[in-house]
């Protein structure tokens, strides 16, 4: 497993980025991603996930660069036992050990990569 923490910035374009908003959309088609963990988060389509985020940042509008970014990537060996339960209960232990809880978050997961990964996107 290699996690690595993302520049942060505005829950527009991390939630934009996970989820493929900004991509060409002949390559990355919605079978390309999808939604394998939330909390308090509306996931019905995009606008809803980052107004979802803004409105919980809106209590504490000083925070800079709200938005938290984690990619984790695995082997490409490790994919058959790498089921989305599996996946989404390694995102909760992950952020559990780094001190991450009581938030929002949103685990979307890629799947036009031969490694399989995951992103975190979480209200800082």
């Amino acid at each position: 497993m290699f996690a690595r923490i993302l520049k942060s910035g505005s829950f527009h374009d991390v939630v934009g980025y996970v989820t493929r908003q900004f991509h060409d959309p002949k390559e990355y088609t919605p079978d390309t991603w999808r939604i394998i963990g939330s909390e308090n988060i509306f996931t019905s389509d995009y606008a809803k996930m980052v107004q979802s985020f803004e409105a919980i940042h809106g209590f504490m509008p000083g925070k800079e660069n709200p938005a938290g970014h984690i990619s984790i990537s695995f082997d490409s060996a490790d994919a058959p036992r790498l089921t989305d339960e599996f996946m989404t209960q390694l995102a909760k232990e992950y952020m559990k050990g780094m001190g991450i809880k009581d938030t929002q978050y949103l685990v979307v997961r890629h799947l036009e990569t031969e490694h399989p990964h995951f992103h975190i996107v979480y209200n800082r």
